[in-house]
């Protein structure tokens, strides 16, 4: 892998940055991730930001988002819809793969719950060193400001996988996960995204139950097995809702 970090190709470079990201999550050094995989976001994100405005996602800093026409000018909005158009696919050729980029995202998201761990861990020891201090009175900067960086990073790369396609069940659910990992919660939306996949998966089960009753041995068994996993995640995703509904609830209650 340090190896191929010092090759001067940039595909390679990327494969090798991800993979040694990946490789630091597993090996439990999850900080020692950060700096790895968001050097692969800072190579991509100029064409996911042009991909991801096309979903609704885009980050707010990004001038199409903002940009206006002149009512009465429909040569204007033709000009517009060109330069879009030819910008989107100038951007959709530059970026890497749709795995690459579901992997991107979730190896983003894996860092953001390890920079929450580490925040929890630093509030509650310097809560028990400093019992008269207040939590507001605590400073919990550094890490603060990467976490909600690696999930809105999340959140354009997966919107350019939803503007690419957007009928992958995953793509959704990681949505709902980003989301829901927001400080505050943008529980509205990770609702959305969730109730989506949840549909999307009923789909899937009702399609595969239907054609069960021609498959024979072996064939049915995969099919079988297949369903059983649709279920697991449907069952995942129930739950993940429910806590999100008391979690609004309770919200309803503090204000």
């Amino acid at each position: 892998l340090k190896s191929a970090l010092q090759l001067g190709d940039n595909e390679s470079t990327a494969d090798a940055t991800q993979a040694m990201a990946n490789l630091r999550l597993c090996q439990s050094r999850g900080v020692e991730a950060i700096p790895y995989i968001l050097e692969v976001y800072g190579r991509m994100k100029e064409a996911v930001s042009a991909m991801t405005d096309l979903v609704g996602l885009g980050c707010s800093e990004n001038k199409s988002t903002t940009h206006e026409l002149p009512a009465d000018s429909q040569h204007a909005d033709d000009i517009e819809a060109k330069e879009l158009k030819d910008d989107v696919l100038h951007a959709a050729h530059k970026l890497p793969g749709f795995d690459f980029r579901c992997q991107t995202a979730k190896i983003l998201l894996e860092c953001a719950s390890v920079l929450e761990e580490q925040e929890d861990f630093k509030k509650t020891d310097q809560l028990s060193s400093c019992p008269s201090d207040s939590p507001s009175e605590i400073d919990m900067n550094k890490d603060t400001e990467q976490r909600p960086y690696c999930i809105e990073a999340a959140i354009q790369v997966l919107g350019s996988l939803l503007a690419e396609n957007d009928e992958v069940v995953e793509v959704w659910y990681l949505l709902g996960c980003a989301f829901a990992s927001t400080m505050p919660k943008n529980i509205e939306a990770a609702k959305y995204y969730w109730e989506t996949a949840l549909e999307m998966l009923g789909k899937v089960k009702e399609g595969v139950e239907q054609d069960m009753p021609m498959l024979k041995g072996d064939n049915e068994e995969d099919v079988q097995s297949e369903v059983e996993d649709v279920n697991t995640k449907i069952e995942e995703l129930k739950m993940k809702l429910s806590e999100l509904e008391g979690k609004a609830f309770n919200s309803m209650d503090e204000g």
